[in-house]
């Protein structure tokens, strides 16, 4: 392949894939210096076309997630659309499954759990997959059970077979395509768990759910036909056996409702709690409903309001005198007593009574010459303290006094100090406290 630049500044070297509408290739990012993956999307036939698959590339960009790929770029060089997107080092889920059949059903619980992450991530920004399929899941080198998702957005044309697109409205691979979206309805993210259901069976049994020879074959299969359950053919749980069946339903409302219950199925199934659909824990919060999304989608997702919240109950209707906690942090049926009011911290001052001049006060052993002390207020005591302090050095340092009005100064603070020390006991001083 002659080596060509993209927008002068993607050095296309190699190519890694084909698919139904481009080819990917390893790339060179002259800008950055760093090997990128270029989808150059080759089949869009005119500008309004070309230009649907820049919105929808630039808008699933904003999608960040560890379960994601990274979007770098999106652009146009000579009437073809490219895609920019991270290099990753593994190999799809496809290639693995034909390569070693069906796989370990914890394996696929666990490449189920990763690929519910993404599609929570992408749903909850507005963004309907369209084309969920194992060949779109790359099990990353090093560690095959945490994947990568593909193609959000990136429209597909169907055109007969299982991996190839036709002219037309429809939007992805009809092997793994929804009843709604063959007859083109409004989506939301329940279309993108029926083509999960597609792609877990695929992994776990090796085969396809729905098959046919032709195009009117496989939309009469996915319209109309309903497979039978994985473990007719391969050992699986009863669990997994209902939640692939559930995820599988034609009718929309019968799945699950999004994406974290149904990653919350998977766990419970491979673990053994439960063995129908019906067993798996109900999300506390209604799921937020997704905008529909129509085959053709274009601008921005309309804004989806919130989910109503009940009033936190009045004082009146709480049940006084006992302490309930949430369901999540106790024991069914645990309720805690709420006793009387808690002790103070610290010692409370003892109450002194009022003691009359030259008398020793009743009860508390106080000699009549500490009464008198006590009787002076803290704030008195502090001046007659501090004033002769002042005084005295003033006195000895400015005036050079004698040493009898040196003597009296300090006598009179002395006093004052004891005044203070007694009246801070009677009110309820300890040393050491």
């Amino acid at each position: 392949m002659a080596s060509r630049t993209l927008a002068g500044r993607y050095r296309l070297e190699a190519i890694l894939g084909k698919g139904g509408m481009g080819v990917v290739h390893r790339a060179t990012d002259l800008a950055l210096g760093r090997p990128v993956a270029v989808k150059l999307l080759r089949d869009a036939a005119d500008a309004q076309a070309r230009e649907r698959l820049v919105v929808e590339a630039r808008r699933t960009a904003a999608l960040r997630g560890p379960t994601i790929v990274e979007v770098f770029d999106v652009g146009q060089d000579d009437g073809d659309v490219f895609v920019v997107m991270e290099l990753l080092e593994g190999e799809a889920l496809s290639a693995r499954v034909k390569r070693e059949g069906g796989l370990d059903a914890a394996c696929v619980v666990a490449i189920g759990a990763s690929i519910c992450d993404a599609l929570s991530v992408a749903h909850d920004a507005g963004v309907v997959h369209r084309d969920l399929k194992p060949a779109n899941v790359i099990l990353l080198a090093g560690d095959p059970l945490r994947v990568k998702l593909l193609d959000f957005g990136i429209a597909k044309r169907m055109e007969g077979a299982t991996d190839r697109t036709c002219p037309g409205e429809l939007v992805g691979t009809l092997e793994y395509m929804a009843p709604e979206q063959i007859r083109g309805e409004a989506l939301d993210g329940r279309a993108d768990l029926y083509a999960l259901g597609l792609t877990l069976y695929r992994a776990i049994t090796g085969r396809s759910a729905v098959s046919g020879d032709n195009a009117a074959t496989l939309v009469h299969a996915q319209l109309s036909e309903t497979p039978e359950p994985p473990g007719a053919s391969v050992r699986v749980s009863p669990a997994l056996d209902a939640v692939i069946m559930r995820l599988l339903r034609k009718d929309p409302a019968g799945r699950f409702p999004d994406a974290r219950a149904t990653k919350r199925a998977l766990l419970d199934a491979i673990e053994g709690r439960g063995d129908s659909p019906e067993a798996v824990p109900t999300p506390i919060a209604a799921a937020r409903a997704l905008p529909a999304i129509g085959p053709a989608p274009g601008g921005p997702p309309p804004w989806r309001p919130l989910p109503e919240v009940e009033p936190a109950p009045t004082a009146a209707a709480r049940p006084a005198g006992r302490l309930e906690l949430a369901a999540d942090d106790r024991a069914p049926g645990v309720a805690f007593e709420i006793g009387a009011a808690p002790r103070p911290i610290g010692r409370a001052p003892r109450e002194v009574p009022a003691i009359a001049p030259f008398a020793e006060p009743e009860g508390t052993g106080s000699p009549t010459w500490l009464a008198v002390l006590e009787s002076v207020p803290t704030s008195v005591s502090k001046r007659v303290a501090t004033y002769p302090i002042v005084a005295l050095f003033a006195h000895r340092g400015f005036f050079d006094g004698d040493l009898r009005v040196s003597a009296a100064l300090a006598l009179v603070a002395a006093v004052g100090g004891a005044c203070w020390y007694a009246r801070r006991r009677a009110e309820g001083f300890h040393e050491g406290d």
